[in-house]
Order: structure tokens, then C-alpha cells, then sequence
């Protein structure tokens, strides 16, 4: 057994999962709460949660690809593209040969 495996993933900082965490949230308190009066601007809110949702999944199909075209684990650079997106990318291409 070789005792120095080597490393192919890593986490994102925890900051950055609370600056997309709190962006997320803030996007939800704004979009479906009354704290705004205007329709215009709960509407621009909630267009942006569903911007990003789109824009996660589709990171999360690129961390996939990528991940597995460089014989790194791939569903676990997926769902780290999805739920940190650019700053998991960042981090993978660390790891790309």
C-alpha cells in the first residue's frame, strides 16, 4: 500500500461558501419577502436566484467534464462546481496536469 497517495481535490476557503451562501440568501430575503414594495425589484431578485441556479448547474457539467477528462474524481469536482462554482474551478485546474 503506498502511503503517499497522491492529492486530487481540495475544498474551497470556507469564506467563499459564505460570500455565495450570503449572496444566495440575500437574493431569497429580497425576492420573496416584503421587505421590498416594488414587484420590479423583487422580480429583478428573483431573476438572479434563477441566473445563478442556471449558472451553477452548468459549472457543475464543466467541474464534471473536466474532472473526469483529467482522471480526477468527478462527481466530487461536480458537486464542488455546483455549490462554489468559479472558486472550485480555480482550484481544479490546480490539479490538471
Amino acid at each position: 500500500m503506498n502511503t503517499k497517495e497522491k492529492i486530487n481535490f481540495e475544498w474551497s476557503p470556507i469564506w467563499w461558501f459564505l460570500f455565495v451562501g450570503g449572496g444566495i440568501i440575500f437574493l431569497l430575503v429580497l425576492g420573496f419577502t416584503s421587505i421590498l414594495s416594488s414587484d420590479f425589484w423583487k422580480g429583478i431578485a428573483q431573476g438572479g436566484l434563477v441566473g445563478i441556479f442556471i449558472i451553477h448547474i452548468f459549472e457543475g457539467f464543466y467541474g464534471y467534464l473536466t474532472a473526469k477528462k483529467n482522471n480526477l474524481p468527478a462527481f466530487r469536482w461536480a458537486i464542488h462546481c455546483f455549490l462554489a462554482g468559479a472558486m472550485a474551478i480555480i482550484l481544479m485546474k490546480k490539479y490538471i496536469k
